[in-house]
């Protein structure tokens, strides 16, 4: 393990009380829904306000510390509270705990990374320890101010000091792998690739997340696609109130190179969960492989790009679509809406009436709207089916037209139900109440 001489820094004393220390106890025990012996309800919000509940001299904002852990992203995978665990350490006449381990997602792992606190001296910069051999080693605190200015600049007081110094230590760890790359022949098929993927105009070094490790190679890509025509979910919290998708979207490519020639490559996508449920994931997309003669990074990255861009775009349409059918039913039915799904834009109820007779429409849009058409099923409000006793239904059948305009394709409808009604005013209790509605074209 390699560890980091911490720096002395001038600021002042702050009163025996550890501002990151706390912060992450407090939020690893909130993790786990409970706060010193207090129950969280679930969905919890950590503010000020619990820490004073506890520590009454504790007086700095929380706001850009709490952003490491809700909303951090050290790497291009998000960091989050379940990244940090605490070191069962025994200290002599000291109650706050000091050591800590990060798993810091890099490249598709985790590396383990030791942050440890003095007690005795809080203006001390924290101490780093290492479990991979993916770093330099540090001779003297002059190669630190270099590297890692913030660590050799660190103020107790600013609550984003602990973020930046993960973001530097990260930056050298990811130029240590490149430089590896480079100095090993047996690696020079990759580090060509590599090279070319770096000339295109919209990759940028923190882009690219590189690892070496025994004899393969890693990669992971961010994928740039425009995402923001795309709909919002709505998302269900886990068993401990934690959202599936709090943070910003992504799209990432991870490759293995299990053979340094390229003979035997493994690709997946990583996507946000809001992502993941719109689009598909790897199998549902038909991410192609990468093959050894036949691919290349330059080409490859594009190709997926514009494959995950076709699928965003193609969601994006249908769901637009969706919106302004529903819209239009709704503004042409206006005070005879009964159920109108305002989110999603799936499902619309309303009243029809046709010569006095009323009937209950509701009309289902599919994800494959507008290439395939509404599910349309009329109830009866006079009678109900003699078995079951539910209201008697009818499933409409018509001549569907796709290629109308949303509106138009609305105002279609309401045309067909005007056949559809005064036909299934004269139905029979005959059948089973849920025989189909064949409206003709005319």
């Amino acid at each position: 393990m390699k560890k980091l001489p911490n720096v002395k820094q001038n600021s002042e004393k702050f009163e025996d009380v550890d501002f990151h220390l706390l912060i992450i106890l407090v939020l690893y025990q909130a993790a786990k829904n409970r706060i010193f012996g207090r129950m969280l309800p679930a969905g919890f919000i950590l503010d000020s306000s619990d820490l004073n509940y506890t520590y009454p001299q504790f007086r700095f904002s929380l706001d850009n510390f709490l952003k490491l852990c809700r909303d951090g992203r050290i790497g291009l995978v998000p960091i989050s509270i379940n990244n940090i665990s605490r070191l069962q350490t025994k200290l002599i006449d000291s109650k706050y705990a000091y050591h800590f381990k990060l798993q810091i997602p890099y490249a598709g792992k985790n590396l383990g990374w030791e942050i440890i606190f003095d007690p005795e001296d809080l203006e001390f910069a924290p101490d780093f320890d290492f479990s991979d051999d993916g770093f330099p080693q540090f001779s003297n605190v002059d190669d630190i101010t270099e590297e890692i200015p913030t660590l050799a600049n660190w103020n107790l007081e600013n609550s984003t000091s602990l973020e930046a110094v993960l973001k530097e230590f990260l930056h050298l760890y990811r130029k240590y792998q490149i430089k590896e790359l480079s100095v090993n022949n047996i690696y020079s098929r990759i580090l060509d690739e590599y090279q070319l993927l770096m000339s295109l105009q919209d990759i940028a070094p923190s882009d690219i997340e590189l690892l070496i490790d025994t004899n393969t190679v890693q990669f992971l890509i961010s994928i740039k696609v425009d995402i923001s025509r795309i709909p919002e979910y709505i998302q269900e919290p886990d068993e401990n109130g934690s959202l599936l998708n709090p943070k910003e979207d992504f799209a990432l490519l991870f490759l293995l190179f299990h053979k340094l020639d390229a003979s035997r490559v493994s690709v997946e996508l990583q996507l946000s969960p809001r992502l993941d449920q719109l689009i598909g994931n790897t199998k549902t997309l038909r991410i192609p492989n990468y093959k050894k003669d036949e691919s290349s990074l330059v080409e490859f990255v594009p190709l997926i790009t514009s494959l995950i861009q076709q699928q965003v775009d193609k969601v994006a349409f249908h769901y637009q679509f969706k919106k302004e059918f529903a819209t239009s039913l709704v503004a042409l039915r206006q005070t005879s809406i009964i159920e109108y799904d305002s989110f999603s834009f799936n499902k619309i109820t309303f009243l029809s009436m046709v010569e006095n007779y009323y009937v209950l429409v509701q009309v289902i849009i599919g994800e494959e709207f507008p290439s395939e058409k509404p599910f349309v099923k009329l109830s009866s409000l006079y009678c109900s089916n003699p078995k079951s006793k539910v209201p008697c239904e009818r499933t409409l059948e018509y001549k569907y037209m796709p290629n109308l305009p949303a509106d138009e394709m609305a105002k279609y409808l309401l045309d067909q139900l005007k056949k559809a009604i005064p036909e299934f005013e004269m139905h029979s209790h005959s059948g089973s109440g849920n025989e189909r509605l064949n409206v003709s074209f005319k």
